[in-house]
């Protein structure tokens, strides 16, 4: 989970990545990492990432960086 990104919307007021992300393990998710900085992500997903693992990025803007980003983190080894 990364900083909420508003498309064309204005943020709400204390609603943040981090808080949905704790909102998600409460609820009881297995497990949800917050990483507030887009940049982050792709080094994060790769150090998760096991072998048969299905990676799967939803957002708007700059996330579509991220899929191929991650693939070539994980080709490299990090």
């Amino acid at each position: 989970m990364t900083d909420v990104y508003g498309a064309r919307e204005l943020p709400m007021p204390g609603i943040t990545g981090e808080l949905v992300a704790d909102a998600a393990m409460d609820a009881g998710a297995v497990m949800v990492t917050y990483v507030p900085d887009l940049a982050d992500v792709p080094a994060a997903l790769a150090a998760l990432a096991e072998p048969g693992d299905i990676i799967l990025t939803l957002g708007a803007g700059s996330i579509t960086t991220v899929g191929p980003l991650t693939a070539a983190a994980i080709e490299a080894g990090n």
